[in-house]
């Protein structure tokens, strides 16, 4: 027989507890802003080292939230993490100076560059793009003809035009 619904599920811990959330105030946006800009995660501002949320503080996941619905909240949580990449650059350097143990010298160094790769690509990642312009853009060819295909004229005029619109 089924006990009713109210017995059945007594003492499973299903009750219903105080809310917890922390609501977002300009205030706490810009410690958070300042932790992760200083080169610290998300993770220590949000939870103690036993990985229980600190209270007052917003979990991660709610972090996350505001980063997509919070206009402009996003943008700067975006610049923290350029900032805190360059931090973590800058920590190579030290570390590389001040660490006895090179074993746990290169392990601290590698983690670095990983995450600094993926925080900033353009400036620390690993991949080479070739580009003909300031902004990025990809060399752009004329025509379909490969370079051996081409006489020593057209090389030139090729050349000339590209000195042309260089100045």
């Amino acid at each position: 027989m089924i006990k009713p619904r109210s017995d059945r599920w007594a003492g499973h811990g299903l009750a219903v507890k105080p809310s917890t959330r922390v609501e977002y105030s300009e205030e706490l946006a810009l410690d958070i802003l300042d932790h992760v800009a200083s080169g610290k995660s998300l993770k220590s501002f949000c939870e103690d080292a036993d990985g229980m949320r600190i209270p007052g503080r917003p979990t991660r996941q709610t972090v996350f939230q505001w980063r997509a619905n919070i206009k402009g909240f996003g943008d700067l949580f975006n610049e923290a993490m350029r900032d805190r990449a360059h931090l973590l650059v800058d920590e190579i350097v030290h570390i590389a100076d001040t660490e006895d143990d090179t074993k746990k010298a290169r392990n601290m160094i590698d983690a670095r560059k990983w995450a600094a790769a993926r925080y900033l690509p353009k400036v620390y990642g690993d991949r080479l793009a070739v580009t003909g312009e300031k902004d990025g853009d990809p060399i752009r060819l004329e025509g379909s003809a490969k370079p051996a295909e081409l006489s020593d004229a057209q090389l030139e005029a090729i050349a000339a035009k590209a000195l042309i619109t260089k100045a």
